[in-house]
C-alpha cells in the first residue's frame, strides 16, 4: 500500500471518539449505553429495538420508547439535546433527547463517531476497491447541527476502529488483518505464559494490521505495520503517545505507533470481550459473568467484578459506560442494566422490559 491516503480535506476539523466498524447484527440485551453529559440521565438502547431513559442514581425507568429499528449505537450531544442513533441499516437517527422525534437521518454509515468540543459528526463507509479487491474507507465530517458536510478522508485501506485525541489533534486508525508472507515460520515453544502464547501466534500467523496516524487535520500522515491485528472491529483509544486496543479476543493491547510494538495483558478473569467501553481514562471490559477495568494511565486493574448466574441461557456484559462520579454501568444479554462503584460492588441493577 504505497499510497494509503487518497484524498484529504478535513476542511477545519477532526474529532472523534471510539467507534468500532461493525458488520452489523442486533447486539444481544443491552447493546448499548450512554451518558448525558451533565451525568443527569443515562441512556440505554435494546435488541427489542427499544431506547430507555434512566436515572443514574437508581436505574429507575423514566421514559421508554420504541425505536422501530434495530439500534446498534448511541450518543449524546454535547448540549444533552440531542441522540445520535445508528441502527443494522447504517442509518443514523438524530433524534430530540426531550421529545424523542427523529429529526432527520443520514444514510450509508457503517460508523459514527463524535466531536463534542466542534459539534461534529464523524461517519464513516466502504467502497468496494475490486483490483486490490478490499474494503477502502471513506471519512465524512459532518456538522451536527445542519448534518452538513464539511471535511472528506479517503483511505486505501480497511478501517476496523478509529479514535482522536480530545483535542483533535491526533487520529489513529486501526486497519483490518491483511495477508503477509514475511514472520516466520516456526514451531511453537513450551513453556510459555498464556501472554506470552498469545504474542507468539499474533507474530507467526502470517496476519498483519496497519495502525495510521493522522495530524495537522488530516494533512500529514504516519503508518506503521503492526504484528497485532484482530478480526473483531475493536474499540481504540488514544492515551498519551500510545493507542489502547479491546478485541473480542479478550487479551487487551496497547499499541505504540512509533515503534509497531504491541503490549499485551488480561484484565480479571475475562475471557473474550463481549462488550467494551472507553470512559474518561478508563477501559472496561467483560464476557460471561465477569468484566474489569483497566486505568489507561497506569495500565492498572481498577476493579473487577462478577454476576450471579441467571436461570436458562448465560448472561454476558454488552456495553459499559461510566458516570461522572466514578460509577460504571453495564448492559448485558440478560437485558439487565447494573450500577457498579469504582471498587466494583454492585449497587443497584433494573432489568428491562
Amino acid at each position: 500500500m504505497s499510497s494509503i491516503l487518497r484524498s484529504t480535506a478535513l476542511a477545519a476539523v477532526l474529532g472523534l471518539t471510539a467507534a468500532p466498524a461493525f458488520a452489523d447484527t442486533p447486539m444481544s440485551g443491552i447493546g448499548g449505553l450512554a451518558m448525558s453529559p451533565d451525568g443527569a440521565t443515562l441512556y440505554a438502547i435494546s435488541e427489542s429495538r427499544g431506547l430507555y431513559v434512566l436515572d443514574p442514581a437508581t436505574l429507575e425507568i423514566k421514559e421508554r420508547v420504541w425505536l422501530r429499528t434495530s439500534p446498534v449505537s448511541i450518543i449524546v450531544s454535547a448540549d444533552g439535546a440531542k441522540l445520535f442513533i445508528r441502527d443494522t441499516s447504517d442509518d443514523l437517527y438524530v433524534m430530540s433527547a426531550s421529545t424523542y422525534e427523529v429529526e432527520n437521518t443520514v444514510g450509508d454509515v457503517s460508523f459514527v463517531d463524535y466531536a463534542p468540543a466542534a459539534n461534529l459528526l464523524f461517519v464513516g463507509d466502504y467502497e468496494y476497491d475490486r483490483e486490490n479487491k478490499r474494503n477502502d474507507t471513506i471519512i465524512r465530517a459532518l456538522d451536527a447541527a445542519s448534518l452538513s458536510e464539511v471535511g472528506k478522508v479517503e483511505l486505501d485501506a480497511e478501517v476496523e476502529a478509529i479514535d482522536v485525541t480530545p483535542d483533535a489533534s491526533l487520529v489513529a486508525c486501526l486497519t483490518d488483518a491483511f495477508d503477509v508472507e514475511t514472520e516466520p515460520k516456526e514451531d511453537k515453544p513450551d513453556g510459555m505464559s498464556k501472554i506470552e502464547r498469545e504474542v507468539w501466534d499474533h507474530k507467526h500467523d502470517e496476519e498483519e494490521a496497519m495502525l495510521i496516524m493522522l495530524t495537522d487535520r488530516g494533512q500529514t500522515m504516519k503508518t506503521v505495520n503492526l504484528w497485532y491485528s484482530d478480526f473483531s472491529s475493536p474499540s481504540i483509544q488514544i492515551v498519551g503517545d500510545k493507542v489502547w486496543v479491546a478485541p473480542y479476543s479478550g487479551m487487551v493491547a496497547k499499541l505504540d505507533p512509533a515503534s509497531g510494538e504491541a503490549e499485551l495483558m488480561e484484565v480479571g478473569k475475562v475471557s473474550y470481550n463481549y462488550g467494551a467501553g472507553f470512559t474518561d481514562g478508563l477501559l472496561m471490559v467483560g464476557g460471561l459473568r465477569s468484566a474489569g477495568s483497566v486505568k489507561l494511565d497506569t495500565g492498572e486493574v481498577a476493579a473487577a467484578w462478577e454476576l450471579d448466574s441467571l436461570p436458562g441461557w448465560p448472561e454476558y456484559f454488552e456495553s459499559f459506560v461510566a458516570g461522572p462520579d466514578g460509577s460504571v454501568y453495564a448492559g448485558t444479554s440478560a437485558s439487565v442494566v447494573y450500577k457498579f462503584d469504582g471498587t466494583g460492588a454492585q449497587q443497584a441493577m433494573t432489568p428491562l422490559f
